[in-house]
C-alpha cells in the first residue's frame, strides 16, 4: 500500500489557548474552526495546509486522556 494523501493529523495539546497562536504563526495560517466534542471529552481546533487538516485536541476533563 502506498499513501498518497493525508486527510488530517491530530496533535494532543494541553491548552488550545496557548497552541493556537503558536501554530497560526508557525504555519502562517489561521485556525478555521474550534468545536467541543462532548462524547470524547475534548475541544478541537483546526488548521489547513494544502489538502491536509491539522487538528489540535485538548481534554476537557483533567483525568481523561486524549
Amino acid at each position: 500500500m502506498k499513501a498518497n494523501y493525508i486527510d488530517h493529523i491530530g496533535i494532543a495539546v494541553k491548552s488550545l489557548e496557548q497552541s493556537i497562536p503558536v501554530f497560526e504563526n508557525l504555519l502562517d495560517s489561521k485556525c478555521y474552526a474550534i468545536e467541543e466534542v462532548k462524547d470524547q471529552t475534548a475541544k478541537t481546533a483546526f488548521f489547513i495546509i494544502g489538502q491536509t487538516k491539522i487538528e489540535h485536541l485538548e481534554s476537557t476533563e483533567p483525568e481523561e486522556p486524549i
